[in-house]
């Protein structure tokens, strides 16, 4: 029997619209090191999901992702889930956009699985970086293009020209491979608060 230990109950649901993806789940959390069950990363295991349905949109695998978007929105409008309401729009939906643009996809076919409430969060997350200043392009006016070596898609950086996962603690210091790293600009946040590459 498979545990379920560290996971959350609102990220294990979704899940179960995609069972197939769970070891690709798995491994993309290990990869963002969410692996201590006592002291779950919850926002972790959200964007490890969002990367995975970004994925296998990719691979053209699709047949699940209106449940998965239906069990979605079940989620943020079960009063009994409402303490994950965060997790869902910010870990689950922000994550998910973002991977979806990083891909460079086409964001319609997934907005168009969306139920009333998820679109609502989906268009608040939209409307939260165009109203800081960032639109699609990730750069706050007048802050310059970000280096393309620091500003990689989420829980990914570039070295060499290759992609290798990298993870956050609660604290903000990267690790890759188990060693810290100093942190540097690699996202749209980093970018908005002006955290200095090395």
């Amino acid at each position: 029997m498979e545990s379920h230990a560290g996971i959350n109950v609102s990220i294990l649901r979704l899940l179960s619209c995609c069972p197939h993806l769970r070891a690709k789940w798995q491994q993309e959390r290990l990869d963002r090191m969410d692996e201590d069950p006592s002291n779950p990363l919850v926002y972790m295991q959200a964007a490890a999901l969002a990367q995975i349905v970004v994925d296998a949109y990719i691979a053209a695998d699709r047949d699940w992702l209106q449940r998965f978007f239906a069990e979605l929105e079940e989620l943020l409008t079960d009063r009994a889930y409402e303490s994950d309401h965060e997790l869902l729009v910010v870990g689950v939906i922000e994550d998910l956009e973002k991977a979806i643009r990083w891909a460079q996809l086409d964001v319609a076919p997934f907005y168009q699985l969306l139920g009333p409430e998820s679109r609502s969060a989906w268009d608040g997350v939209v409307a939260m970086w165009e109203e800081i200043g960032m639109g699609e392009s990730g750069v706050r006016p007048g802050r310059g293009t970000p280096r393309a070596d620091l500003c990689e898609p989420p829980g990914r950086r570039r070295a060499g020209g290759a992609s290798r996962p990298v993870a956050r603690t609660r604290f903000g210091r990267e690790h890759s491979a188990g060693k810290p790293r100093p942190q540097q600009r690699c996202c749209r946040f980093c970018v908005l608060l002006g955290v200095a590459a090395p």
